[in-house]
């Protein structure tokens, strides 16, 4: 490895005047011009690379950002942490993701964050944490006086704190007015357990929907659950009479729209003639299903590069009394499993 003290030789000068280069003290010192021009070209002609590390253990601070998750095997997950690790790279910072997934989960995380504040961060990001987890994370950085900053809807963040998601109602919306232009009326939500914020932020919205067209509560249906649970929800809806059963679904993610697409092939019906289906992510799924899946586009890099910003924000002001939500746009993309509803389409071929 080339050291400060070799490039220092090869340019004629004292380790101090490289060191002053580096760190963009020149013209505050008193370097000459032409010394700086030689110093720059010994760097460049020795391939010096900072160690990073070195320095920040000389200043008693680190560049690094903390990620903390419970798993990175989400898509959702994995697509933000890739606009996470982009800003990052940009303002070169390090990030270090800790993630934990035991038994004793509420033992665990505790260790996690203990191995977290060690790692002296600029700044905390945390997605996917349960609401006990959070409240642990906003008392140890309060007492540290760390900045922090919660990464989209999965969990709900705590008083005081900064989140930055998608428009998930805004998302919704789109998807059912989508659906109601093609005649659907008889819709229905299929999402995920009652308990996480972005299932509640979606359902309301799917609610107001149904309440602004004024359906019935028979018809204003949502299904709760995990994977398990849904074979026997869509039984429940789309094993009746065609007269009686849903002609679209709005589910809470692609992941799920992917699964309802399955099964309501294993009962002999088919997407989108005989129920239209969206998603919600557009992630990879979205597009590769059969058939490609109409969705809502989240805006993930968007969302990660400004939460590693928020954090830098952050970590320069006092933090906010109330918490602040920042909340990035998304779009509606019409792919192939969405169509106008079958009994429209049977009389605009008999007008015609």
């Amino acid at each position: 490895m080339i050291t400060m003290q070799a490039v220092a030789r090869r340019a004629g000068v004292s380790r101090a005047a490289v060191s002053h280069v580096l760190n963009g003290r020149a013209q505050a010192v008193g370097l000459r011009p032409d010394t700086c021009r030689r110093i720059r070209q010994a760097l460049a002609e020795s391939g010096y690379r900072r160690n990073e590390t070195a320095r920040a253990m000389v200043k008693g601070r680190t560049r690094i950002i903390a990620f903390l998750t419970p798993s990175l095997r989400e898509y959702y997950c994995s697509e933000a942490l890739d606009g996470v690790l982009a800003e990052a790279n940009r303002r070169n910072l390090f990030v270090k993701v800790f993630t934990w997934r035991g038994s004793d989960r509420p033992a665990e995380f505790a260790r996690i964050l203990d191995r977290c504040f060690q790692a002296q961060p600029l700044g905390i990001i945390a997605r996917g944490l349960q609401a006990d987890e959070m409240s642990l994370l906003h008392a140890a950085v309060r007492a540290e006086n760390m900045p922090v900053a919660a990464l989209d809807s999965s969990a709900t963040a705590c008083p005081g704190s900064t989140r930055v998601r998608a428009d998930d109602a805004a998302g919704i919306k789109l998807a059912w007015h989508h659906l109601w232009a093609l005649g659907h009326r008889r819709i229905v939500h299929l999402t995920g357990p009652a308990e996480l914020e972005y299932v509640r932020l979606r359902g309301a919205a799917f609610q107001a929907c149904m309440r602004r067209a004024h359906l019935s509560a028979e018809e204003n249906a949502i299904g709760y659950g995990q994977e398990k649970d849904f074979p026997a929800l869509v039984q429940n809806w789309f094993g009746q009479a065609p007269a009686r059963r849903p002609t679209a679904a709005i589910c809470a993610s692609d992941i799920i729209a992917a699964l309802l697409v399955r099964l309501l092939r294993g009962m002999g019906l088919r997407v989108p003639d005989d129920v239209a289906v969206t998603g919600f992510g557009d992630l990879s799924i979205s597009r590769y299903c059969d058939p490609p899946l109409t969705t809502i586009y989240q805006p993930f890099q968007l969302m990660g590069a400004r939460v590693l910003r928020q954090v830098l924000i952050s970590g320069n002001r006092p933090a906010p009394e109330k918490r602040r939500d920042i909340i990035l746009p998304v779009k509606l993309l019409k792919r192939a499993s969405t169509a106008a509803v079958r009994v429209n389409r049977r009389k605009a071929r008999n007008l015609n």
